[in-house]
Parts: structure tokens; sequence; C-alpha cells
């Protein structure tokens, strides 16, 4: 693969990482006897937003060092020094769920661990592991699937630093390794985190945002024999209403949202013309119409793709294919990052499918085992794409 190739996919991990588009300042690779690090210093912008809609940026640069290897499979987790003080307390009180280790209560007191796979997570940080982050408090480590970064959280090194980030580096991945190698003995424990994991996530969590995202996870339940069912339906097939929620539940946002445009265009409209010495006619009527031709145009636009779905929901063609390309976009809808599917059917044919937030990493994982998945194409135009049915947050039953 090409360096240009492999700084793409490195920004690409990076990115849905941290959840932001990264940049790269820096970006060196060292080849330490069969490991290939790269050591980046990565810059990315964060937005929050408080209770009363006030939004904020902060700039973060951070240094870290990627490890990429074909045959790792991690769980997804992630290994941070825990905050002293108030602000320690404020993340027990939002509900950051922590995995602690009763055979290591000094790591368990100073590093904070997160992973929605327990069983995998406990297994992957050996006691050896975690003495060793007791050594080194200021380093953290995240992992999914064959990537592994150690880094330095908020905080820029420098040459003497790096080095030494370098060489925790070498040593931890060596763990890893003989973890992983335990872990592919333990047939019983998954890595790729389940929908069943992310709900005892949310009950771990408590409180208002665990009760939210454990509501959230039980309205769009879909299980493995629903889907089936509903696949081997003579079309016009029956939509489960699990399946409903997931593939057509959150367009329906911007046909209100057109609604509400329409409506306060006309109302501009009508008070401009009832109340003319309030609202200046040369602004009131255009600013009406204008108002009212936007939500014309998000709300058509929302009617018609959320025709174009159900449509492919019940009459569309079953196909069967193989994921070639996952491209991250910059595009977000309901705080989901938005990704560019690519995938060749048996016959040879190239579609392209749009798929959202975490579908992306089931979607890597289809990519990188073989795997196929399956595909429901559009009825009226195959060129449209469709929607990839196994990507779906899919329960076993």
């Amino acid at each position: 693969m090409s360096d240009a190739r492999n700084e793409e996919r490195l920004v690409e991990w990076l990115s849905d990482w941290v959840g932001e588009s990264v940049r790269l300042e820096a970006l060196e690779s060292h080849a330490i006897g069969d490991m290939n690090l790269y050591v980046v210093d990565m810059t990315y912008t964060q937005s929050t937003s408080d209770g009363d809609g006030h939004r904020s940026t902060r700039t973060i640069k951070q240094t870290g060092v990627v490890y990429f290897d074909e045959r790792f499979d991690l769980p997804s987790f992630t290994v941070t020094p825990t905050t002293a003080g108030i602000a320690r307390a404020l993340l027990s009180m939002l509900g950051a769920p922590d995995i602690n280790f009763d055979d290591t209560p000094e790591f368990s007191r100073r590093f904070q661990v997160i992973g929605y796979v327990e069983s995998a997570v406990r297994i992957l940080l050996t006691h050896e592991l975690r003495q060793y982050l007791e050594s080194i408090p200021k380093v953290s480590v995240a992992g999914n699937g064959k990537h592994l970064v150690v880094y330095r959280r908020e905080h820029l090194c420098d040459s003497q630093e790096r080095e030494q980030l370098v060489q925790h580096a070498v040593r931890m991945i060596e763990m890893f390794w003989q973890a992983h190698d335990g872990l592919d003995q333990r047939t019983d424990v998954h890595r790729e985190t389940r929908p069943e994991d992310a709900l005892d996530f949310a009950e771990k969590m408590g409180g208002i945002a665990g009760a939210a995202l454990r509501r959230q996870l039980l309205q769009l339940k879909l299980t493995r024999r629903e889907v089936e069912d509903f696949l081997s339906q003579t079309p016009p097939r029956r939509i489960p209403i699990g399946l409903h929620r997931q593939v057509l539940g959150q367009s329906i946002v911007f046909v209100f949202m057109g609604a509400f445009f329409v409506l306060m265009g006309c109302l501009v409209f009508a008070l401009t013309l009832a109340l003319p010495n309030s609202i200046p006619v040369w602004i009131g009527i255009p600013g009406g119409v204008f108002t009212a031709l936007i939500g014309f145009a998000i709300g058509g636009f929302a009617t018609s793709y959320r025709g174009r779905l159900k449509r492919t929901l019940q009459a569309g063609e079953i196909a069967s294919a193989t994921i070639t390309d996952i491209k991250r976009t910059d595009v977000t809808v309901n705080n989901e990052r938005r990704y560019l599917l690519k995938l060749r059917l048996d016959n040879g044919e190239s579609v392209s499918v749009s798929i959202y937030g975490e579908a992306a990493e089931r979607a890597k994982r289809k990519r990188d085992g073989g795997q196929r998945v399956r595909l429901l194409l559009d009825p009226k135009n195959r060129k449209l794409g469709g929607i990839c049915v196994d990507l779906l947050l899919i329960w076993d039953d």
C-alpha cells in the first residue's frame, strides 16, 4: 500500500476514534523489529454545547504512536489517566462507566477504563499490562479492530518525550500481543460491540444519560429472526417496527423541519400584508416567500428520500455483495457521521450506499473478515444504491 494511502487510512481511523476530523501536523514512520509504527502530532477541533444551547469549540493537539496490524482484532477500549478532584466527581455524576480491577486497586484509582465488551477488555488488560501503565501515569492507550494508539492526552511531546513514548508503545504492543493470543483461546468471548453490549453499557451508566440511551436502543430493537423473516417475504414486504425505526425513523425530522419553514414563511407573508407598518413590505414578502420555498425544498427532498427507502424495503431486490471501500465524509446527520460504502455485487456490478455512525465499524469488520453482506437494491433504479441489511443494529434472538 502506498504512503499516501497509509496516511489516508491513518487519518480516517484517528478521526473515527476521536469523533472529529483529524489533521496530521507531523507524521513519522518507524520500523522497530517487525513493528511498523506511526508517530503523529494530531490536531482536531471539539465542539460542545451547554444546557442553554450555547456552543463552544476548542482545539486539541496531542502526540500518539499508532500501530496497525492485519492480524489484530481488538475490542473497542480506552484507558486514560483519571482526572482528580472536582472533574473526576463530575465524570462519576455523568455516569461514565469505568471497568475496575480488584487485583490492581491502584491502577483502578488512577486510570479510567472504558469499553463496551467488558469481558474482552478484562482479558486484554492483563495484570502485567496494568502494572506497566501504573509506572507511566501520563500515558493513555486505546484500541479498536486492527489499530492501537499509545498517546499523551492533549499534550504535544518534545523530541525526548516522543522517544520515550515510542519505547512505551513498543513494550505495550508486545504485552498486547500476548494478551491477544490469550483472547484467541477464549472462543466464548466476542470482541465486536453488539447491541446487547451497548444496552449493558447504558444500564451501568445509570442516570438520565443512561436511561435515554437504553430507551433509544430498545426502540431500535431488531432481532436476527425478524430480519430473516422479513427477507423471506414476497414483496411487498411487511416492515418490522425496529427496522422501520432504524432506516426511516430519523428522516422524519426533516419532513417536520420543512413543514416548519413553510409555516413560518406563510406566517411572515401574512403578517406583512396584515401589518404593513410593522414589517416593511420589501422585506416581509420576499422573506416569507423565500422561507416557504426553503421549507418546500427540505420537505420535498425528505419525503422523496423516505419514499425511496420505503419502496426499497418493501420491494427491493435482495443481492449479495463484497465491501470494497469505506469512505468517511464530513457530513453529519443527527450527530452521526456519514460514510460512503462501495460494494461489488456478485455479478460484478458496483454500487454505493450511505451508512451512518457505528454501522461503519460493523462494515470494517465485515470488509476485513472478507464477509459478504446482503443488500436491498432500489427497485426503480439500482444505481441509487440501497440498504445494507447486515450492517443494521441486529440483536441475537
